[in-house]
């Protein structure tokens, strides 16, 4: 995963009256959790490397299939599919532009497998949700693909959908921390009227820190859609979520890492020389949470050494209960930029080599 060491903090922000602030606990302990179960496993690469793909928004499996969401740095198409046995690539479409069924803006997707296989693309720059399911891709290419609609809130990040519900995750600016026009996580029913939400975040020093680690933060929500967890790209805090019935409540957060920051001056923030690498992606089963995980380098210094020095980061794999109870901890061979778990509970992942080529690889449970 290609991370920046400063992070630009926006600086015209808006004012509102702020109704509902979040509660004083005072300081956190951090603490790695014990995992019942630490193995040592190697990943099956598949296919070729993935030429040109290089930052990953996306990786699902469908039925035969490993969608990859990326845009190629060459030509800027979005959505590569692939033969889930040998990695052969079978379709590389959606192209970047303005004109219909091209996206913008890519950050903002998830493949909804539950629904039939529909990625889902929310792209505030076009305004527009782009969508379509997978066979039908596969089958008609690009006339399978749709557009409408959609305008994002200034401070959304993620989207999903729960049938007749949306889930909003906002990041609201330090600067309108804690407003109730826009809460942190929202549900919304079709004529978005609010159904539930949850205005909370874990405790930081400052609201600015809050803000640069929630502005990436790894979302994912389970296949029946009654959980939902959120991790963090910065130190490592990890949320469990209780959706049931249309609601939003915290079910349980772990403190594994601090994230650290330094002033840079000009309303920058630079890493800490204590920063470790944390969460590189979540992936939610009905049953169990998967992360793409580090804990182990030191980023200030990593990003100091020469390539050829470089060992990787994000290698781990925790798995996690729905209580947050530690259940097992993978130490892999290649840095994990995105995973997802199939329904025999394999593991298929976008991985990069301390070279910087990427490849999809299985791991077999």
């Amino acid at each position: 995963m290609k991370r920046m060491l400063c992070v630009l903090i926006a600086a015209s922000m808006c004012f509102t009256a702020v109704c509902c602030s979040g509660p004083k606990r005072g300081n956190v302990k951090y603490v790695m959790p014990e995992f019942g179960k630490v193995t040592d496993a190697k990943f099956e690469i598949l296919g070729d490397d993935l030429y040109g793909l290089n930052v990953i928004n996306e990786v699902a499996v469908h039925g035969e299939y490993i969608i990859v969401a990326a845009p190629d740095q060459e030509d800027g198409k979005l959505i590569h599919v692939y033969d889930k046995v040998t990695g052969e690539p079978l379709l590389h479409t959606l192209n970047t532009g303005r004109g219909p069924n091209e996206y913008l803006y890519s950050w903002n997707l998830y493949f909804d497998e539950p629904d039939g296989g529909i990625m889902r693309i929310f792209d505030r720059m076009k305004s527009r949700v782009i969508e379509f399911q997978l066979d039908s891709l596969l089958d008609y290419g690009f006339r399978a693909v749709r557009e409408r609609r959609y305008e994002s809130s200034k401070w959304n990040e993620r989207i999903f959908m729960a049938g007749d519900l949306r889930i909003d995750i906002n990041n609201v600016s330090h600067l309108r921390r804690g407003t109730c026009d826009d809460p942190r996580i929202e549900i919304v029913d079709r004529e978005g009227s609010r159904v539930s939400a949850y205005d909370d975040y874990p405790y930081f020093e400052n609201d600015e820190e809050r803000w640069i680690v929630y502005n990436e933060a790894r979302v994912s929500v389970s296949p029946d859609k009654k959980k939902m967890v959120v991790a963090t790209p910065w130190g490592a805090i990890v949320e469990m979520f209780d959706l049931t019935g249309g609601t939003v409540s915290l079910n349980a957060v772990k403190y594994m890492l601090p994230p650290e920051f330094k002033s840079g001056g000009n309303m920058y923030m630079y890493i800490g020389e204590n920063m470790v690498d944390s969460f590189s992606d979540v992936y939610a089963s009905d049953n169990k949470v998967y992360c793409a995980f580090g804990g182990e380098v030191k980023l200030e210094s990593y990003f100091r050494l020469p390539a050829e020095r470089r060992s990787g980061l994000f290698r781990n794999i925790v798995i996690f209960s729905w209580d947050g109870e530690g259940l097992e901890k993978i130490r892999t061979d290649y840095q994990i930029e995105q995973l997802c778990a199939d329904t025999d509970g394999t593991i298929y992942a976008v991985l990069s080599d301390v070279d910087g080529r990427v490849y999809l690889g299985r791991l077999d449970r």
